[in-house]
């Protein structure tokens, strides 16, 4: 290619830049249909835009290059960095999916396809990819018993209606293999736990076997229909481009002759699947068993969109009483994460990161904090392991997990310490509800705070989980609770005061509830953050601030105390970390619709 064309990252997050992209895009007869995490443009010598390119995790996806340049190495040129950036990421294999009208362009680029339609193709990089693949999962059915099942599933996360499906399906055939989807940008739940909960809940099931996620088993999430016309056609050509791929080149590999799936009351798409699998699956020898749906008492389906919708509601007591026990610790991790978004995305607030800027914390932003967030989130799955799984736990294993995730987060931080604290509170308070779930006791209230007594005392006492020097020397010095004291009084504040007046609140939909709930928190606590930062003076300062705004409350003040403290350097991190354990523990302790008795979980 000539040198005067450069390519360019595409900042999307502008309006400007998307409104551009969008429109060179619908010249081309494309959709932007959504935001890749990395999305290149190619300018001309006079700064217009010729073509672009997106990748999502190792997904290519809105290529598209001005008519004037084909033949020029254009599309090459766009896409030989975003590969290399894949490859950068750990992924060998890059795919594609496309029309089959440039099937031969992209050939010519080192794609080789893997499974077609009239109207879409998926290629990848690797020439072998999907035989090497059919080859793996071969060797895991060879000398197992005929006939052979499948089920293909997700798990995001794991429920009661998948173990469900599963024992009916491994009742069903002598061999059953089970299918992970591949990890993708929709999914709320990492591969390596939705992973870990299928494999333990196969544990109690002896002639079925999970396979190697691959990303043969295209979900919805990792097909882009940006390239088909109507929008209302993309599902079902996704479908058909899946099933392709499956009965053609994976069900031979495992001599699967059934394939079983959960029936769909609900919804449309999952339904429309499952009829195009009767149609598809028996022109190559293969039967669909189609199994009606578990459902609760109240007819509701066991559902994993609705496990993450009652995360998202703060109903955690509801979420696990749907998911299997098995996903049991990666939902209390994800309630906890959950927690600290919410803590992160409630603007404007005093003294603390949030959506408008960062305040007290010129080192700190949103980015940074979000990117804090996702490296300790799997270690709160990792503590809840412990307490959940092993009979006899040790204080000394959760105090390693604790250490690690510190280090990770440190990482992922550049060096700040972005939630210590959190870790540290909402660490215990994860294993303590596992722990309480694991021996089949009623989670409550009174159980809840006994546990963490109980974890928190076995603790180190000068470091709990995690070191704080900071907060060290202001408990010294200033004769105030440090982190790992509430923690062994198991947080009477919050049980006795910031909870019931939150619930209060949100009983009575006051749509001011979290922002009053941290007023409430930064009046009465001791925040070791404050002291260090801002000494004696400026804690009472912060308390009195924050007592006075709750009894005459507007959005102004809280405006206005923003910029106080930013002018007096007060952080109330200590505030957020309780900010985020209040939020799930009342979610956790959530009655509203809160299904079946936990205890029958563990």
């Amino acid at each position: 290619m000539n040198a005067p064309f450069e390519t360019r990252i595409l900042p999307l997050s502008s309006a400007w830049f998307r409104k551009k992209t969008e429109e060179f895009l619908l010249r081309h007869g494309l959709r932007l249909d959504d935001v890749p995490e990395i999305m290149l443009g190619l300018y001309d010598c006079e700064d217009h835009l010729v073509g672009c390119a997106g990748l999502d995790i190792n997904v290519i996806k809105y290529v598209a290059i001005s008519e004037e340049l084909r033949g020029m190495n254009a599309t090459s040129t766009l896409l030989s960095p975003l590969v290399a950036e894949a490859h950068k990421a750990g992924y060998d294999n890059i795919f594609l999916f496309t029309k089959p009208e440039n099937e031969n362009v992209f050939r010519g680029l080192g794609f080789h396809t893997v499974g077609s339609t009239p109207k879409a193709l998926m290629m990848e990089t690797d020439a072998h990819g999907i035989d090497r693949y059919c080859h793996t999962i071969s060797a895991l059915a060879e000398g197992r018993p005929d006939p052979v099942g499948v089920v293909v599933i997700n798990a995001n996360p794991l429920t009661k209606g998948h173990l469900h499906l599963l024992r009916h399906a491994a009742d069903n055939c002598a061999t059953l293999v089970v299918i992970p989807l591949a990890e993708n940008i929709l999914n709320t739940f990492r591969e390596s736990d939705r992973i870990a909960m299928i494999q333990r809940a196969l544990d109690d099931i002896p002639n079925a076997i999970i396979a190697p996620p691959g990303p043969y088993a295209i979900s919805s999430a990792t097909f882009p229909s940006y390239f088909i016309k109507r929008k209302d056609e993309a599902a079902e050509i996704q479908m058909r481009l899946e099933l392709d791929i499956f009965c053609r080149k994976l069900a031979p590999a495992l001599r699967a002759t059934v394939r079983f799936v959960g029936s769909e009351n609900t919804d449309l798409l999952t339904r429309q699947y499952n009829e195009i699998m009767k149609e598809t699956l028996p022109k190559y020898g293969i039967s669909l068993d189609e199994i009606d749906r578990l459902t609760d008492e109240d007819g509701r389906p066991y559902s994993a969109s609705a496990v993450r919708k009652n995360i998202r509601e703060d109903r955690l007591r509801r979420a696990l009483s749907i998911s299997a026990p098995q996903a049991v610790p990666a939902v209390l991790a994800e309630g906890a994460a959950h927690a600290l978004k919410r803590e992160l995305e409630l603007t404007p607030k005093p003294g603390l990161v949030d959506l408008q800027g960062n305040d007290s914390h010129p080192d700190m932003n949103v980015d940074i904090m979000r990117r804090s967030i996702d490296a300790i989130r799997p270690y709160f799955r990792k503590m809840a392991d412990v307490t959940y799984f092993e009979t006899q736990p040790k204080a000394a294993q959760l105090t390693e997990i604790g250490r690690d995730a510190e280090e990770d987060m440190m990482r992922a931080s550049g060096g700040i310490n972005t939630h210590r604290g959190a870790l540290f509170s909402l660490g215990i308070t994860v294993a303590s509800a596992a722990r309480i779930i694991a021996k089949r006791a009623a989670l409550n209230e009174e159980n809840l705070r006994l546990e963490i007594a109980v974890i928190a005392e076995a603790l180190p006492a000068s470091k709990g989980i995690t070191t704080d020097s900071n907060g060290r020397r202001a408990i010294s010095e200033y004769h105030i609770k440090g982190a790992h004291a509430c923690a062994c009084e198991a947080y009477p504040l919050l049980f006795d005061s910031w909870l019931p007046k939150y619930r209060s609140m949100r009983e009575n939909a006051d749509p001011n509830a979290d922002i009053k709930l941290l007023l409430l928190i930064i009046s009465q606590l001791d925040d070791t953050n404050v002291y260090h930062r801002a000494g004696r003076e400026g804690a009472e300062f912060a308390h009195n601030e924050a007592a006075a705004l709750l009894e005459y409350f507007s959005e102004e003040g809280v405006i206005e105390m923003k910029k106080r403290f930013a002018e007096k350097n007060i952080s109330c991190g200590g505030a957020a970390d309780m900010f985020a354990l209040t939020i799930f523990i009342f979610s956790l302790l959530n009655t509203t619709a809160a299904g079946p008795v936990l205890a029958s979980l563990a």
